[in-house]
């Protein structure tokens, strides 16, 4: 079996003897498990269908675009890695195309609702933590003299993240 990787940064209650189901209390693991994979699915598939309306599709490959809705679902969710690993690292994607992919995610949705939510200066935060410690872990690996700088080849789209949409 496959080690759980994920966890809620803050679990949600069990519920009391008065409000528990005809299944019981030990149905009480599962049912967060799965409430966890519902939410999951809800907000990745919610992105994924807000990205059609980006040129994503043209900059990224969609298993890259899919794991960067992943990505945000998980912030959404208020889900967190666990074991102190790192989002790119767990969902096996570039930082930079994690980063630019949901910058122009939240940039749409930032713009259908007409005001910015809370979660994507969350979500901003974390990406640049995120960008600091794969920038360190590179020193570190490179320490010997010779540098290599995967970031460097990845294909970042030229377009600034912060410029306003000029459609």
């Amino acid at each position: 079996l496959v080690a759980r990787q994920v966890e809620y940064i803050t679990p949600p209650p069990p519920p009391s003897s008065s409000t528990s189901t005809a299944a019981g209390p030990s149905s009480s693991p599962p049912s967060n498990m799965a409430k966890m994979t519902n939410e999951l699915v809800q907000y990745a598939m919610n992105f994924a269908n807000d990205s059609m309306h980006t040129s994503l599709c043209l900059q990224f490959n969609a298993k890259t675009i899919a794991l960067a809705c992943v990505y945000m679902s998980v912030k959404f969710t208020k889900v967190r890695p666990t074991e102190g690993k790192m989002w790119s690292d767990i969902l096996g994607i570039e930082m930079e195309a994690l980063a630019s992919i949901s910058m122009q995610i939240m940039e749409l949705i930032a713009d259908k609702k007409g005001c910015e939510l809370p979660i994507f200066e969350t979500i901003r935060c974390d990406l640049a933590k995120m960008r600091e410690r794969k920038a360190m872990q590179t020193q570190r690996s490179s320490g010997g003299g010779t540098s290599v700088k995967h970031e460097s080849s990845s294909a970042v789209p030229s377009r600034d993240p912060k410029r306003p949409r000029t459609s």
